[in-house]
């Protein structure tokens, strides 16, 4: 909970957002997001009503000025969609953003601020501090410049999908699929969100290029299990980890985490075969998915999910660069100026992944990858958001 005295201020109202196009919202959120740290008395026209009867402008920039001291003068905000990194000097701050159409800030949220690296020994030693396990890679031209824990088996969540575009793009190059071919939703497809899909009827018909980008852009769930219903499970898992016997779906990690399958999830989590873990699939048909409030709070399981080492995700990257939908976020690269852009990230509870590639104007290739899972508690994921992005400066 916050207190005044808290170094921490979070005020979050979910109320409406603004309908401006992208590319203006971004700006007006960013200019605004300027104001509040620089500026040397707030004004109230700059705050919702229903959000002035929750904080005191004067009090809100007190906290604000206590939060972002002693870390420098304001260098450059990156972000979109409402969330945005706000890099001074000697940290990085996270801050979330919505205004109204009028332009006024009906939700503001700032975390407290992640000490900035300037070189990767320093981005290293943050990593290590985080509780948990942790890993890094940093490759440029292909040579690791950085390491820690490299080879290591991690937990990545949605990262996998790397795995799963890969695969895509090889069936493409083989001229087994085109971009335009048009497949259609089926039952066992539909899953829960990330994404957008899963509301989307049975039989409907869409293309390979929109699943594709669906995955990439939203991290569909849905998308992703469509394409690996056509793909086939036995090509995804050619480009899998070596610690990974079986690739499952999206659909398939739902219902093994949900409450009508924690018998199934305690046998995954101590299976040795691939036989052992395609024989669990397999029961999972006969059990319900879980539902979105299941994975709320509930416990953290590490131990179930898809298993790739920072070194093999660095791989996938690197095989699907080039490739139009492998950029179609920029995330971590946003700003960077970077060319022939991967981006990935992961999230559930207990598990973050980060993975970034591209080419900087100098003409060097860049990836760099971070994995992060804890198996007591959750993960700070936007801290490990920061510290990709402060990753990608150092190649500047």
């Amino acid at each position: 909970m916050c207190t005044p005295g808290t170094r921490f201020l979070c005020l979050i109202l979910l109320l409406a957002t603004s309908l401006a196009p992208a590319a203006a919202q971004q700006a007006q959120e960013a200019d605004m997001l300027r104001l509040l740290v620089t500026a040397d008395e707030y004004k109230e026209a700059w705050f919702s009503d229903a959000l002035l009867q929750q904080l005191n402008p004067s009090q809100f920039q007190q906290q604000l000025n206590q939060l972002l001291s002693d870390i420098g003068e304001l260098e450059f905000i990156d972000g979109d969609d409402g969330e945005y990194s706000i890099f001074f000097e000697e940290a990085v701050v996270s801050s979330t953003i919505v205004l109204d159409e009028r332009g006024q800030i009906t939700t503001i949220w700032f975390r407290p601020p992640s000490p900035r690296a300037n070189s990767f020994d320093d981005l290293l030693g943050q990593l290590r501090e985080l509780p948990g396990e942790t890993a890094l890679l940093v490759l440029t031209d292909g040579e690791r410049v950085a390491e820690h824990n490299a080879d290591a088996p991690f937990s990545v969540a949605s990262a996998f999908k790397l795995a799963v575009l890969a695969a895509a793009v090889e069936a493409l190059d083989a001229g087994e699929l085109d971009r335009s071919d048009v497949v259609y939703l089926e039952e066992q497809d539909l899953t829960l969100p990330s994404g957008i899909m899963q509301e989307w009827p049975v039989e409907t018909a869409v293309t390979v290029d929109t699943l594709m980008v669906q995955m990439m852009s939203m991290s569909d769930n849905t998308a992703t299990d469509a394409l690996m219903r056509i793909l086939g499970r036995d090509r995804v898992h050619a480009f899998a980890s070596e610690a990974l016997p079986v690739v499952p779906t999206t659909r398939e990690i739902f219902t093994l985490l949900g409450p009508d399958a924690r018998d199934l999830a305690d046998e995954w989590a101590g299976a040795e075969s691939r036989q052992e873990y395609l024989a669990l699939l397999d029961r999972t048909a006969d059990r319900e998915m879980g539902r979105i409030r299941d994975f709320t709070g509930g416990e953290i399981r590490s131990d179930v999910g898809w298993i790739f080492s920072a070194s093999e995700l660095a791989a996938l990257a690197g095989q699907v660069a080039g490739n139009p939908t492998a950029g179609v976020t920029q995330g971590a690269a946003t700003g960077a100026g970077w060319s022939d852009v991967v981006y990935k990230d992961g999230y559930v509870p207990g598990v973050a992944a980060e993975v970034v590639h591209g080419r900087s104007n100098d003409g060097r290739t860049y990836t760099i990858v971070l994995l992060w899972n804890r198996e007591d508690e959750d993960v700070d994921v936007l801290a490990l958001y920061g510290l990709i992005q402060s990753a990608v400066r150092l190649t500047e």
